[in-house]
């Protein structure tokens, strides 16, 4: 087992954290004398993720809080939010290299992805898709699946991030303050700094807060032997600001992030472990040098800048709300020369020498909640426009084609990393009815969807000829959906859902050419016929006096339709020559059982959830008419993730152990085209321990620490892409205060 060279430092911070809160118990009893009411307990350490069960929006809903955010002390989104049921992080270790799997749909167009409303959206072989610190944020709230009409496309689901705001920071009776954190983690010598002010003015009715993080770490330490995941070192410097300003019936806020990073990374950031072969070790002289073909100098910008206006008079029928935002994310990849090979030159399906992608997303969104009843019937009408305005701008150079004119001297955008805009004009709306126990709620959605190609620089890779072309393609349709929620009694509410959405072609996928492959015009919508019922529980005063109980479940079925993916063997003889890069196959199902219970009380608290899944395409990826069908590689095995803790209100601290239980993954297609390999089953342990005094001399600190993995374990997720073991045992520790 390889520590890293601060362990026994990290070790000694660890036990001093614990010492500190166990010697705080005499101090906060001293302080206040009245032990905490169950509301406080619930503030002290929050256990809950589920929604309420109060509509069709929130039954199945998941929120992930501040408090639990600080807890996990999570280095990124995908791994916080991996201990739910049904979602998992694809990638591994390395930070750019993480992205979301939401109920079987992997790809970054299948999960949407927001900050304080502006779209998040990168799309590129083998990289992550969140770059943002979980310091910063207030709340996640995570919906499954694709039932709403307000949302486009996003099979999976939606992952719709808050950042914190002064009213968020504030401690009772303050007007203005500030918050001060420091956080280190022993496997990679990890360092988290992170810093706000804020201030509030009551009786202005504005506010404002400016934060920032820095987070650095070495290379990871995998688990259970001495190696170290190459290339997984980095920096991440994260700001934010964010005011508002209330006037009577109006609301404005304005809020902004910006994160940078320029770190040695894998071009393919999932990438597991490198190795390197003898002979290109005598090649190359070094496994340094060997790296200089795997790797680039890779400088990371997001941004997102977001606009919101509410206007809510004393009138049901008004409940206005205008949301504007910018978001660009940008990636520019640099490549170091071999000094023993000066004329090396990078393969321009992995960038070239040098390329940059820039994803930019304008949107624009305007809807209206209307109440008003009929006798016995409640009636609520939400409806809406959305405008959303992608840019993708891909460029490389190759210095191998320089002096090559079908080449453009080296300067093209990649033929797979295309450059084009996708506009959609969208319109939308749901109609609830309510009548005794039963909510019913149709709703539907239209979309026009016009994409629009940039023809390449290089010649060889815009040829009439070869059907190379870059002009507008449209497609439109009509997404309707229906849900029900009926209250079987006060705590116990049945929820049931169904949509047909569809999403569009991607630029990538129309616009995807080769030397002898074809533009993908003739490309349709992807469709899925979603369905959900579950049954959500809320009780009270169980087993104690003042303990909650909240149970969740759901069994769910995703049928594709028209699915799309790259044209392979069988399916491409289909096609006259040239044959276009992508098509749209016979399409796929994905189906699946959650449950989740979650129990709180003043001093102990615990979770249960579980997840299973399975699914097949029609035929296979390489021949749709094939005997037998392909299993579905973006299917997650079979989660079990157990909690228990118990909390010590009269002293503010709370202390527990986290379990997760993974079953092996076997069922995966035998041929290239999953992206997986089977993995073996595992069980990972994890414990915490916190201390957040609520008043006293100590109010405003808190004090964290956690150990991951406590045995160490040896284990690679199925999602790993690659043979890279997860990270090996982490020490933890944070402490922050609010002055």
């Amino acid at each position: 087992m390889k520590f890293s060279p601060k362990m026994e430092q990290a070790c000694s911070t660890f036990v001093l954290v614990a010492c500190t809160l166990s010697l705080s118990v005499h101090s906060a009893q001293a302080q206040s004398s009245k032990a905490k009411d169950s509301e406080d307990a619930e503030v002290l350490d929050p256990i809950v993720v589920t929604g309420s069960a109060d509509n069709k929006d929130t039954i199945a809903k998941s929120e992930i809080s501040s408090d639990l955010i600080d807890r996990t002390q999570s280095a990124t989104i995908p791994g916080l939010l991996s201990s739910l049921p049904g979602i998992e992080l694809i990638g591994n270790s390395r930070v750019q290299g993480q992205s979301i799997n939401i109920m079987g749909f992997g790809d970054s167009e299948d999960i949407e992805i927001t900050i304080d409303g502006a779209q998040k959206s990168f799309e590129k072989y083998q990289q992550g898709s969140v770059f943002i610190d979980p310091e910063l944020l207030k709340v996640i709230d995570i919906t499954k699946g694709t039932f709403s009409p307000e949302k486009y496309g996003a099979f999976g689901g939606s992952v719709e991030m808050t950042t914190k705001s002064a009213s968020d920071m504030l401690r009772d009776g303050q007007s203005y303050g500030a918050f001060a954190k420091v956080g280190f983690a022993s496997n990679g010598n990890e360092l988290v700094k992170s810093a706000a002010t804020y201030a509030r003015s009551e009786e202005q009715g504005f506010e404002v807060l400016i934060a920032g993080t820095h987070r650095s770490n070495d290379d990871y330490s995998v688990a259970g032997n001495d190696e170290e995941l190459a290339l997984s070192a980095g920096n991440l410097l994260t700001g934010h600001f964010k005011a508002s300003l209330e006037r009577e019936d109006h609301f404005f806020e304005l809020s902004g992030i910006h994160s940078y990073s320029d770190d040695y990374k894998p071009w393919a950031a999932r990438r597991g472990l490198i190795t390197v072969s003898d002979w290109s070790l005598n090649k190359y002289g070094s496994f340094d040098e060997y790296l200089k073909t795997q790797a680039v100098d890779r400088e990371m910008k997001d941004t997102s800048i977001s606009g919101t206006y509410e206007y809510n008079p004393d009138s049901e029928l008004i409940d206005l709300e205008f949301e504007a935002s910018y978001s660009k994310t940008a990636q520019h990849d640099t490549r170091r020369v071999p000094v023993t090979d000066p004329d090396y030159s990078a393969g321009l399906y992995v960038g070239g020498d040098d390329s940059t992608l820039d994803y930019s997303i304008y949107k624009l969104d305007l809807k209206n909640t209307s109440v008003f009843n009929w006798g016995d019937f409640e009636n609520t009408l939400k409806y809406g426009v959305q405008l959303r305005h992608e840019i993708r701008d891909s460029m490389a150079f190759k210095k191998s084609y320089v002096g090559r004119p079908e080449y453009n001297d080296g300067r093209l955008q990649p033929y797979n990393i295309p450059s084009g805009t996708q506009t959609i004009w969208s319109a939308w709306g749901e109609y609830t009815l309510g009548y005794g126990a039963l909510e019913l709620t149709p709703g539907l959605r239209y979309d026009y969807i016009h994409s629009k190609g940039e023809a390449n620089l290089a010649s060889k890779y815009n040829n009439p000829a070869m059907n190379h072309d870059y002009g507008t393609v449209e497609r439109f349709g009509f997404s309707p959906s229906i849900s029900a929620v009926y209250s079987l009694t006060p705590n116990i509410k049945l929820f049931g859902d169904y949509a047909y959405k569809l999403r569009a072609p991607l630029i990538d996928e129309f616009y995807d050419v080769g030397s002898t492959r074809a533009t993908a015009t003739q490309l349709q919508n992807e469709r899925v016929s979603a369905k959900r019922i579950g049954v959500a529980s809320t009780f009270k005063d169980v087993l104690i006096e003042n303990d909650t109980v909240k149970a969740r479940v759901a069994v769910y079925r995703n049928d594709v339709s028209d699915n799309i993916y790259r044209l392979l063997s069988e399916n491409s003889k289909k096609y006259d020559d040239p044959v276009p890069t992508y098509g749209n196959l016979a399409g796929y199902y994905t189906q699946g059982f959650e449950a989740e219970l979650y129990y709180d009380s003043e001093r102990f608290f615990g979770s249960i959830a579980f997840s299973r899944m399975q699914g097949k395409h029609d035929g296979t990826l390489k021949d749709v008419d094939a005997s037998s069908d392909q299993y579905v590689s973006e299917v997650a095995p079979t989660k079990l993730v157990l909690s228990l803790g118990y909390k010590v209100p009269e002293a503010d601290i709370a202390f527990g152990w986290k379990g997760r239980f993974v079953d092996e993954q076997v069922k995966v297609p035998d041929n290239y085209t999953s992206l997986y390999s089977p993995s073996k089953g595992y069980a990972v342990h994890d414990v915490f321990l916190t201390w957040t005094p609520q008043e006293g001399r100590f109010a405003g600190l808190e004090a964290r620490a956690s150990i991951e993995n406590l045995f160490n374990k040896n284990y690679r997720p199925y999602f790993a892409d690659g043979a890279a073991p997860d990270k090996g045992i982490n020490f933890k520790s944070s402490v922050s205060y609010k002055f």
